[in-house]
């Protein structure tokens, strides 16, 4: 124990000391500062998608007390041309609460309210499981623009003037759901990850190889035992990775307190924050996709050091562990299909390597089975059992290789 208190001690304290640390732990505050404005800038001019709700299997209801669509008293389905020539039906609502209820329950998939004043008044949308990437609110605004006529009703105006304001309620399990906190801290998961591995990853995987260069690796395996070594550099550097995470995100959060008043989309960030709802679920499952992400990430960059000779040999590892790490944005259109539709989503889900990116931004999406979550956090935990195990039997058999690249092939052959 003394000895691994030891390795700990030695490793954060060297880490810290050194200048490249700070500077590498404060860039992401910088980079996330820069993309809020740019967000803002950008918000209001971004394409948005209408969900296509031009089918069957859609379930889909109205009220409207603006009487624009002037339905009859004792009718009980609307019928709504499609653009491919056909007509689908909308069920006609006339209990407001009930039919909330029967959204919240999965009855229904879709709830339009349109209320008296539009000018005043938001037509309120309910959906059941909806995706971040579905838009309602364009199908209503051309259903009523396809109806209103050319006059100074007030109620015509605002859907001929596009100034009708629309408010979104999602239900998941029963409950109401908010993408906007699933969305800051899946992408806070993924910026932590690309700070930790792109800005320090290969400081760690230099740091397996130092002992090598300086010839100290003989005088290590005289006075530690492996075991003893490997824990200790792997909880070092998993300590440093959070210790660098905490360092980032205080310039943050007291920007976020000093700033309560600063108008983003158009309201204070105060009353933003206020607004979200914060599931405590989804946190929990964000946090160990983090710690599990980072472990297995450290892990296999601290294999690939050990397997080297040199700091330049295992420099050129770093960026196949960044491709690996970063694959799901190569696919990210796979992870808009519905859950469990794209085997691409699934794969890169499952696959240990690429889940700590995968996992957060499906989540963001809403678009990942319990199942999938389940099955990659297990994975994770396996491939960091394995690779704990391959990093001792590298360290043990293959420390003193100074000129060539450990072969996996020679150490199994050694230890058996």
């Amino acid at each position: 124990m003394a000895n691994l208190k030891t390795v700990v001690k030695f490793e954060i304290m060297r880490t810290i000391k050194k200048r490249i640390f700070w500077i590498t732990s404060l860039v992401l505050p910088i980079l996330l500062s820069g993309g809020i404005i740019l967000v803002s800038i950008g918000s209001s001019t971004s394409p948005i998608q209408d969900i296509d709700i031009e089918d069957d299997e859609t379930r889909v209801a109205i009220m409207d007390e603006s009487m624009i669509l002037a339905i009859p008293s004792d009718l009980t389905e609307l019928q709504i041309p499609t653009s491919n020539g056909q007509t689908i039906t909308w069920e006609i609502a006339r209990d407001r609460e009930a039919t909330i209820d029967r959204v919240r329950t999965g009855d229904l998939d879709v709830f339009y309210f349109i209320p008296s004043d539009l000018v005043k008044e938001k037509v309120e949308i309910f959906t059941h499981n909806a995706n971040l990437m579905d838009n309602f609110a364009g199908n209503v605004s051309a259903l009523l623009f396809g109806v209103v006529s050319i006059d100074q009703d007030p109620n015509h105006l605002a859907v001929l003037t596009n100034t009708l304001n629309t408010t979104t309620t999602n239900f998941v399990d029963g409950e109401e759901h908010s993408h906007l906190s699933t969305i800051i801290l899946s992408i806070m998961v993924v910026a932590i990850l690309y700070n930790i591995i792109v800005m320090f990853g290969s400081q760690n995987l230099n740091s397996m190889t130092e002992e090598k260069e300086n010839r100290v690796t003989e005088m290590i395996l005289t006075s530690i035992r492996p075991n003893t070594f490997i824990w200790g550099k792997i909880i070092s550097l998993v300590t440093i990775s959070f210790l660098q995470v905490i360092i980032m995100l205080t310039p943050v959060v007291i920007a976020v307190l000093v700033m309560q008043d600063t108008v983003i989309f158009g309201l204070p960030l105060g009353e933003i924050l206020a607004s979200i709802n914060w599931l405590p679920l989804t946190i929990a499952g964000l946090v160990v996709i983090l710690v599990f992400g980072v472990i297995v990430l450290i892990e296999l960059l601290m294999v690939l050091g050990l397997m080297a000779p040199t700091a330049k040999a295992a420099s050129s590892w770093f960026s196949v562990v960044v491709i690996l790490m970063f694959l799901p944005f190569f696919f990210l259109s796979s992870f808009f299909a519905p859950a469990g539709t794209n085997w691409i989503a699934t794969a890169l889900t499952l696959f240990p390597f690429s889940a700590p990116i995968a996992l957060p931004l499906r989540i963001a999406f809403g678009t990942i089975t319990t199942w999938e979550f389940i099955l990659s956090i297990i994975l994770m935990a396996a491939s960091i059992v394995i690779l704990m195990r391959l990093a001792v039997l590298i360290f043990r058999f293959g420390a003193l290789e100074y000129d060539k690249t450990v072969s996996l092939k020679a150490i199994f052959s050694r230890k058996s």
